[in-house]
């Protein structure tokens, strides 16, 4: 594994703000892409074509996508997210099974502290797991969350209702869970930790 030359990847951020049209961000993202991914292996992979992507139209904003498909490991991603500090993270996990055991070590691990968008659709996810997510303070820095399309009932939205984490979120997208939306929107609505400001979508 090569080493990653920090300050010549901090002097490439820096370059972000002058780009003004579409193909120098498309060159400069790839460039970057090429920085990173050569200090993770010298041999192509699925990883290094999709690690990183600019996704905002703010020219001091970098946006950083992983998910499931393009990481072996939480260890594995906690790596990666200390490359590039500076970025914002977005973790989309889709249609893999996230229980108990998984949300635990997903929320422990100090790299979701790290992450601003934050994703996790059609896994599974139950009351129990839930409640384990939002008891963990390193949810904190997110600004959106999605739990759509989960059988989360009741308890699991009592507990995101519940939780002293959330107040940097922006926007909570609760869509086809297994209690009724308007069920949801009562009890989020009559949180004690969620701010007013909070967009939530139940539906």
């Amino acid at each position: 594994m090569n080493t990653l030359d920090t300050a010549a990847l901090e002097s490439h951020l820096g370059e972000a703000s002058a780009l003004s049209n579409g193909d120098q961000w498309e060159r400069w993202s790839q460039e970057l892409v090429a920085m990173c991914s050569s200090a993770k292996s010298q041999n192509p992979s699925e990883y290094e074509q999709d690690w990183i992507a600019r996704l905002n139209k703010q020219p001091d904003e970098i946006w950083v996508n992983f998910s499931p498909r393009n990481i072996t490991s939480l260890a594995e991603l906690e790596e990666h997210v200390a490359l590039i500090p500076s970025a914002y993270w977005r973790y989309w996990h889709a249609g893999e099974y996230m229980g108990v055991e998984e949300a635990t070590r997903f929320a422990a691990s100090p790299a979701v502290a790290r992450v601003r968008d934050l994703n996790i659709l059609g896994a599974g996810l139950q009351d129990d797991a839930v409640k384990v997510l939002f008891e963990s303070p390193n949810i904190a820095s997110a600004w959106y969350i999605e739990l759509s399309h989960n059988p989360i009932g009741e308890e699991g939205i009592r507990s995101i209702a519940a939780s002293p984490h959330l107040t940097n979120l922006r926007e909570l997208i609760l869509e086809e869970l297994a209690l009724e939306p308007w069920v949801s929107a009562e009890i989020l609505a009559e949180s004690e930790t969620l701010g007013e400001d909070v967009e939530i979508v139940c539906d």
